[in-house]
């Protein structure tokens, strides 16, 4: 995980985490619409 650097606040490192987060839930929803297309196939 990152760390703050001094004189940032730190709400700058939860919004990355968010980000991060919310990428990674729409790459994994993307994989399941994908493999689901696979499957009906």
């Amino acid at each position: 995980m990152t760390q703050p650097m001094p004189g940032k606040p730190a709400e700058d490192a939860e919004n990355e985490l968010d980000i991060r987060g919310l990428f990674r839930t729409l790459w994994a929803g993307k994989l399941w619409i994908i493999g689901m297309g696979w499957r009906l196939r």
